[in-house]
């Protein structure tokens, strides 16, 4: 399976978790910056040697650049004998910060009071997001929240039971039976690479 064709596809659909899919643009943008960064920025080098990269990222990272870059990389690390542990990591401290962030954010827009419920209830979130929310909402807000979340997994649900019913007429499938097996995978454990807590 090709992956990039996979990532491509999965950042056409409709109905992700709104903060995965702020993160996957952030994020790639930021891998393409902290990567030029960790050579030529004193500052970014200097902390890249102090945590450097989780696994995931470093991949990520060695897939985005040259060769020659991930060799400057490799030979500052090793130079410095720094290995970083995969509890650090320049990309995924970030991205943490900003999805603490959205999190916030999305926390704000669910508790408007006015008559937002058409915003409300266009947002989609992934199981982790879903209850790092619910840890800042209650009583009615709350139980409205959980309401609309329950019915975006009620049709999720039904596109996964199309997907696996037309298995033998794939060309029946519609668009959103066609990827919601990969909006489950992201549905039940957020997007590629996200660590939540």
């Amino acid at each position: 399976m090709d992956e990039g064709a996979v990532i491509r596809e999965i950042l056409s659909i409709p109905h992700r978790c709104c903060i995965c899919e702020r993160l996957d643009r952030i994020e790639f943008d930021y891998m393409c910056e902290i990567q030029y960064q960790v050579t030529r920025n004193d500052d970014v080098k200097s902390d890249f040697i102090k945590k450097g990269f989780c696994n995931y990222h470093f991949w990520c990272i060695a897939s985005l650049t040259t060769p020659e870059a991930i060799a400057s990389i490799g030979t500052m690390l090793i130079e410095n004998d720094s290995f970083p542990s995969t509890n650090n990591c320049l990309i995924c401290e970030y991205l943490k910060r900003i999805e603490a962030e959205f999190i916030d954010e999305s926390v704000k827009n669910i508790t408007v009071t006015t008559s937002e419920n058409a915003v409300r209830s266009a947002m989609r979130f992934c199981q982790p997001h879903f209850g790092l929310i619910m840890k800042h909402i209650n009583g009615e807000i709350a139980e409205y929240f959980s309401n609309i979340q329950k019915l975006h997994k009620e049709q999720l649900l039904g596109e996964l039971k199309g997907f696996v019913e037309k298995r033998d007429k794939r060309s029946e499938r519609n668009e959103n039976e066609g990827t919601s097996w990969w909006r489950a995978v992201e549905k039940l454990v957020g997007r590629k690479g996200m660590w939540g807590k």
